[in-house]
């Protein structure tokens, strides 16, 4: 490597290193806070009201996921894109495209849900509790939406704070606080849902400030133009389209699971959802940034820089993440009875079966992110087509049969061959490929390790298993450096994310 390119790779390192600590951090944070308004509500309101609100969620994330019509993933690209050739005036518009495109969308879904609540209520899910639920959490979405519209801006400018501040850390931190008060105050359960209302609209007001005070002057004075909409549109149709496919690909277990069996039996399985859902916490802190500074090389036609981005974020995803699938795989009872409770432990084969597949999407990598920066939004749209058939097939067919396993099992299954389909895609169209050789020498780092942990007894106090997961821990790291898996560039990795953490 010359001397111009050694130095561009490093810079590209530092770059990743930087955004992936922020990002970590803010999503480790948030996902922690995730799962304590969880716990709270699951131990403070019992087993139906957890699965009422379960039930909401599940299904508002589902409509957002159609409301938002591909904004995040397709704006960070154009955003990224135009900045790197100083195309400042497109850069405005696609903002500007961006807003009018969640303001129409957030009225239309808003008035469906909040119309639609008590035929939902009472012909699907055959519990009219269930409507002052949506009620609340339908006139949440457009406040949802100008909160993820701030996050996606700045994340196309690279600002991984504020990025993960609006789109995680303000809503889950604002959640919390108002469950408190609710909690404080003695409210009804049935009102559970006006702290997402509430919580949502604080955020906004103040990612409305910060947006008006942080973003580029060079974006002040362009007229923008509607004549690019259509083609705006163009390429985040598809994209919304994929974002909802796979919302529904992984909710369409608990909505299932609530048409087939009960809200006590979807509030027992959501108590295994969040800490499957706590692997990916790794990943999305590498995939907000991974778009933006693949389009930036792609744009500037350096093709292998992209690929090293790609190979980067894998080895790091998979590296940090096997630790937290191997704790999961050996001790799903322990974990989910420490934090919920005896009442939820039959969910622990679910656990298991659901952490497989979002360990398989870790060890894939950010394959999504290459087709929408290389412009194939299209495969994305097919893959996704094919997998929720394929998932909402899985899920009639296996919860009858298994119950919360079935539910799993058809999630699972289908995240593996959404990612297999990616996979191959990616290879055939830019030769890029997640670094097998690296991944079997972490692997058997873990291996030792874990087959000591598989002797010890399944149940131990909280104390015994923070002690056992911190040797864990560190007897992974150790043998890590002893397979020298941690090469020059990761200490430039680790050093830049021992900085961001402080």
């Amino acid at each position: 490597m010359s001397g111009t390119g050694k130095l561009e790779h490093d810079r590209l390192v530092r770059t990743v290193a930087k955004g992936a600590g922020v990002v970590f951090v803010g999503t480790a944070v948030a996902r922690v806070l995730g799962y304590l308004i969880r716990v709270g509500i699951a131990r403070g309101f019992g087993q139906e009201f957890y699965g009422l609100y379960s039930t909401a969620v599940a299904l508002f994330t589902v409509v957002v996921g159609i409301a938002l019509f591909g904004v995040p993933y397709s704006l960070p690209r154009q955003i990224s894109f135009h900045v790197a050739k100083s195309e400042w005036r497109e850069v405005k518009q696609s903002i500007v495209y961006a807003f009018l495109t969640l303001a129409g969308t957030g009225g239309l879904f808003t008035a469906v849900v909040l119309l639609s609540a008590d035929v939902l209520a009472t012909g699907f899910f055959h519990n009219p509790k269930v409507r002052i639920f949506l009620y609340y959490f339908g006139a949440s979405i457009p406040f949802y939406l100008l909160l993820r519209l701030a996050a996606v801006v700045f994340g196309g400018f690279k600002d991984m704070a504020a990025l993960v501040f609006f789109r995680d850390i303000s809503r889950q931190g604002f959640v919390f606080l108002f469950l408190v008060v609710f909690w404080l105050f003695s409210l009804p359960g049935m009102h559970l849902g006006s702290i997402y209302l509430v919580a949502l609209g604080t955020g906004c007001s103040v990612a409305a400030v910060t947006m008006r005070r942080r973003l580029p002057e060079a974006l002040r004075g362009h007229a923008v133009s509607l004549h690019g909409f259509g083609a705006f549109l163009k390429f985040t149709g598809p994209l919304m389209l994929v974002n909802v496919i796979m919302m529904s690909v992984y909710h369409t277990d608990t909505i299932l699971l609530a048409r087939f069996l009960d809200q006590e039996a979807v509030g027992i399985y959501n108590a295994g959802v969040p800490l499957a859902n706590l692997l990916g916490v790794i990943y999305e802190s590498f995939v907000p940034l991974t778009a933006p500074v693949m389009a930036t090389y792609f744009a500037s036609n350096k093709q292998a820089l992209l690929r090293d981005v790609y190979s980067i974020s894998c080895k790091w995803i998979y590296i940090l993440t096997l630790p937290c699938y191997a704790l999961i795989l050996l001790y799903p009872e322990v974990l989910i009875n420490l934090m919920f409770g005896p009442e939820y432990v039959s969910a622990a084969r679910a656990l298991q079966v659901l952490s497989s597949g979002i360990f398989f999407s870790a060890l894939i990598g950010p394959v999504g992110n290459v087709l929408i920066v290389i412009g194939r939004p299209k495969l994305l749209l097919l893959n996704s087509v094919c997998t929720l058939a394929l998932n909402i097939g899985l899920n009639i067919i296996l919860i009858p049969l298994y119950g919360l396993i079935g539910g799993a099992m058809s999630t699972a299954i289908s995240v593996v061959v959404y990612n297999c389909f990616a996979l191959v895609q990616v290879y055939y169209l830019q030769r890029v490929v997640p670094p097998l050789s690296i991944y079997l020498r972490i692997s058997l780092a873990a291996v030792v390790p874990a087959l000591f942990l598989a002797w010890l007894q399944p149940t131990m106090s909280l104390t015994g298993f923070v002690g056992v997961t911190v040797a864990f821990m560190g007897a992974y790291l150790g043998l890590n450096f002893l397979f020298k898996t941690i090469s020059a560039d990761d200490k430039m990795i680790l050093h830049e994310i021992r900085k961001q953490i402080g």
